[in-house]
């Protein structure tokens, strides 16, 4: 997201005190930048000397702490952790408030070649919380938690107590307020779940849990050890591990050596445990098997038979070699130093799960494999524990969906197979693919549950460990791509973060500005996945008045590489043309501007009254085309040229239902008409805006919030209606508001503007059947004007949004902002000219009660406006077909029927009547324009 207009003023004095060129990646709830990494700034000594790196973040930080962590005070922040590896010093930070910690709260800096490279900000803003809590409410903590989980698992019980904290209450958009919580680990056995649960300690309240167990399905055949059960199997060499020879318990050397007493055969027992790896058969005692073994000789465990044995020895076996992996990302890392728990064979089917520390297989069935003898399930739960053992504190963070993706990915980089889980569901087919051919998963189209969104970060990865490998050779590109993996673990706190990490990882001048030494494989991987932050800023177009100068546009691009040989801009354009023309884009060659970091150009000068369509197009080295706006079905920006009055105007910063708008479901369910009015805060999966475009509420569809997915509803047809607006006299009306609409191709669902009842808009139908899928997806706020004087009967019109959906695909729907309805002052009935809208305009002789008299709102005479005009036998302005006069404007007769005047039967003489109404509509229809 662009700099939040709230943050904008700090981000300015963070600039001009730096004086570099920097990048940042916005938290769309709290405001603070996620991240900031740019051309980095000196700091002498800071990568050898830990003591100056600490000293020269701490007083970084108190300079900008009203950007990095508003409302805070340095006092807040604690020094937790101060590091180098690689050549990258990580210095990191924790929060508190009034002496109690802060949930997640941490900032976070990164050295390199003796410059700050980049900063990490998850602090949360602006904290007010009373500084007490109840002593009774501390105490009964443990109590209201495990009540909480035993609602819906059994044998709950507390097993640990933490210190007070603060938990902030996030929601997709917005912090919508700070509690002070116990944080109360509550464990379970059926099923079998461990839970963080916060309890009010104040109140005594339940505030939330969170399910600890990191559960993960795996995509893998029956493999034998190798992959799945019944393919390939090998023998593998049993490193450290304790067998038991002629009764001593004797632990083998790394290469699976044994050494006993004597030179005689021994009796031999194996087992699943040894130094750093411990299987435990949770069906039964763990299981061995005894053998005669000879000097010299070879003795193999092979259960393949047994599914069980077979789970406890594949497991074994398998968690040792993705551990010895994991030592050559992080060769100094303590947890790869303790024994690994292993359970298996567990009462339950087609799953597994790692709670951070234990991994954990279940059963098979009829459909699933036992997960205890997929290879791939193994090396990815074991993922999730390196995760969370291996994130800095106040530095990184723990997120799901960015640990599923790294969990596939260090899989996939074990067997050098992208496609992760073969045989999970007994058939080679993989559960997830990494790199499916003909698509790339992406940031944020792609975003769905959190193996499906890690994906978009498992394939971004993928595709850098295929170019750096290209590049450098199997062996170094293999090396060079894991510790950059690795950083991420480490330090990135979301899948959108991963990019700067990836890119300081790499970076050796630290000056992020002028690139890495791989920031084009970089950017060209991440950009595939939409995680490259690349942006467009363009100066605003919208209701213009007339200028003989033109109409400059400038626009900004940044996150390009000028040293990547695609990255380099060979032209920007932009094409404009009037609306409705059938011409082609006129296209302007922009020029740079005086700072040399933007493009400027000049759409000429166009008449009062007209609307105007542009578009931007970014042409690169590479001949790739960037097109903005970024929207297939609806390619062109516009802009209005004329002097307008305002006629009404609302910037939802009020309530909208209590000035008169309403909402209305037309087909389908009840919770079907979701239109609401407040910030918007649907999850960024929806397509919805982070925030208005000015001021804090919009008008919207599902606007999101607790519990809700920011979704239009399936099979539904709702609109909501505005108030009614008087146009006066005036005859060229227009609707001009900000719009941020997604909704599916036209030929499924419609999203409308209708005046009355009468269609001014919708969004476009591809008309391709079920093929059709271009769908309206706005990416930004945008400026639309809707001509609608055509529309207005009577000088009234009010307007409605709506939407109708059938049951397939939903998005985001309408968002609405900054609307008015405004007049060309120019443009007026009763000047005895013809323009806008008007049909006619006879000034003084218009009329609303003379026969054939152009109306008071210029328009035509017709049926129905109360007048009896040539043709019409009676006008008594109703549409009541048994009162005196039908409602086409003819008498009845005694039964019903048509009382006119025939030269036939009474069938030819109505059609002729009406033939000859309908000529003379036409011949007056002929005096418009």
């Amino acid at each position: 997201m662009n700099t939040p207009a709230a943050m904008q003023s700090q981000w300015n004095a963070f600039a001009l005190a730096t004086q570099g060129r920097w990048s940042a990646m916005w938290d769309r709830a709290t405001h603070v930048p996620r991240r900031i990494y740019g051309e980095g700034i000196e700091a002498p000594y800071t990568v050898n000397d830990a003591n100056v790196a600490a000293a020269f973040a701490r007083d970084f930080l108190a300079d900008h702490l009203s950007l990095l962590a508003p409302g805070s005070t340095i006092q807040d922040f604690s020094l937790v952790s101060n590091q180098e590896r690689h050549g990258t010093r990580v210095v990191g930070f924790v929060q508190s408030h009034q002496g109690l910690r802060v949930y997640g709260g941490q900032v976070s800096f990164r050295f390199k070649s003796d410059r700050l490279v980049a900063i990490g900000s998850e602090a949360l803003p602006n904290i007010q919380i009373d500084a007490t809590h109840a002593r009774i409410a501390v105490i009964n903590a443990p109590l209201v938690a495990t009540r909480a989980i035993s609602t819906h698992a059994e044998s709950a019980r507390a097993t640990d107590f933490g210190d007070v904290i603060i938990l902030p209450l996030v929601a997709n958009h917005r912090v919508l307020g700070y509690r002070k919580v116990v944080p109360i680990t509550v464990a379970a056995e059926r099923p079998l779940g461990s839970w963080q649960v916060y309890v009010d300690a104040s109140s005594g309240d339940l505030v939330g849990t969170m399910q600890t167990l990191l559960f993960a399905n795996g995509n893998v055949s029956y493999n034998a050890p190798v992959r799945r059960p019944g393919a390939q199997r090998i023998d593998y060499p049993v490193g450290l591990t304790i067998v038991r020879a002629d009764g001593v318990d004797v632990t083998t050397t790394a290469g699976g050596e044994l050494s006993w007493a004597g030179n005689a055969a021994a009796s031999a027992v194996t087992t699943t445990t040894g130094t750093f790896t411990d299987v435990n058969n949770v069906a039964g005692d763990d299981d061995t098997a005894m053998f005669t073994i000879a000097p010299d000789g070879v003795i193999t465990w092979d259960a393949r038979a047994d599914e069980f044995i077979d789970a406890q020895i594949t497991t074994y076996v398998h968690a040792q070699i993705v551990k010895e992996f994991a030592r050559t990302l992080a060769p100094e890392l303590a947890f790869l130093d303790r024994v690994q728990i292993a359970n298996v064979n567990i009462d339950d089917t087609c799953n597994a799960f790692s709670d951070g520390n234990t991994i954990n297989f279940f059963r098979a069935n009829a459909q699933c494999a036992n997960t205890g003898r997929l290879p791939d399930v193994i090396y990815h739960e074991f993922g999730h524990s390196l995760h969370a053992n291996s994130v800095i504190e106040g530095v990184g963070a723990f997120n799901g969906a960015h640990s599923e993706g790294l969990s596939d990915f260090l899989a996939a980089s074990i067997t050098g197979d992208p496609a992760m889980g073969r045989g999970f569901f007994q058939s080679n087919a993989p559960l997830r693919h990494i790199d499916p051919v003909g698509m790339e998963n992406r940031w944020p189209e792609d975003i769905a549950g959190s193996h499906h969104t890690g994906l978009i970060f498992a394939g971004a990865m993928w595709d850098l460990r295929k170019m750096l490998i290209q590049k450098y050779g199997t062996e170094e590109g293999k090396a060079l791509v894991n510790r950059l993996f690795y950083a991420t673990l480490e330090r990135a706190t979301d899948i959108p973060s991963t990019y700067v990490e990836v890119l300081v990882e790499d970076d050796d001048d630290g000056n992020l500005a002028n690139g890495t030494p791989n920031v084009c494989d970089i950017n060209a991987a991440f950009g595939a996945h939409g995680l490259r932050n690349l942006d467009i800023a363009l100066s605003p177009l919208a209701a213009q008045l007339p200028d003989a100068g033109g109409y400059p546009i400038e626009v900004a691009l940044s996150g390009l590489y000028p040293n990547c040989p695609g990255d380099q801009i060979e032209s920007v354009t932009v094409g404009w043309k009037l609306e409705n023309s059938e011409d082609d884009l006129s296209l302007i060659e922009m020029t740079a501007n005086n700072n040399g970091d933007g493009f400027v150009g000049l759409i000429p000068s166009i008449n009062d009254g007209n609307i105007v369509d542009y578009q931007v197009q970014v042409t690169l080295a590479d001949l790739t085309t960037l097109k903005f706006p970024n929207n297939p079905a609806d390619r062109l920006y516009q802009f209005y040229v004329g002097e307008t009055i305002d006629l009404y105007c609302t910037n939802f910063d009020t309530d909208p239902f209590s000035e008169g708008w309403a909402h209305e479901l037309v087909a389908g369910d009840a919770a079907g008409d979701d239109w609401s009015w407040g910030p918007p805060m649907a999850p960024a999966a929806s397509g919805d805006p982070p925030a208005a475009f000015l001021g804090t509420n919009v008008l919207g569809n599902n606007l999101g919030g607790e519990g809700k997915n920011g979704l239009y509803q399936a099979d539904t047809q709702t609109f909501i209606r505005s108030p009614t607006i008087d146009v006066m006299n005036y005859s060229d009306v227009h609707l001009q508001y900000r719009r941020w609409l997604t909704v599916e191709d036209g030929f499924f669902d419609t999203a409308s503007i209708l005046v009355g009842n009468q269609l001014a808009w919708t969004n476009l139908n591809s008309d391709m059947g079920n093929s059709s899928a271009i769908h309206h997806q706005d990416r930004e706020w945008r400026f639309h004007d809707v001509p609608i004087s055509q529309f207005a009967r009577n000088k009234k019109v009010d307007l409605r949004f709506q939407i109708k959906s059938d049951a397939g695909l939903q998005m985001g729907g309408w968002n609405i902002d900054e609307l008015c309805v405004v007049a060309n002052v120019n443009s007026i009935c009763g000047d005895g000219t013809v323009s806008g809208a008007e049909d006619c305009d006879d000034g003084a002789a218009n009329s609303d009660t003379q026969a054939n008299a152009c109306r008071s709102d210029c328009r035509m005479p017709i049926c129905g406006d109360g007048v009896t005009d040539s043709g019409e036998q009676c006008d008594d302005a109703n549409t009541d077909q048994l009162d005196g006069c039908t409602n086409d404007c003819t008498l009845p007769t005694d039964d019903g029927g048509c009382g006119c005047q025939s030269g036939g039967d009474g069938k030819n003489g109505l059609g002729l009547l009406l033939f000859l109404a309908a000529i003379g509509l036409l011949g007056r229809r002929r005096r418009i324009g």
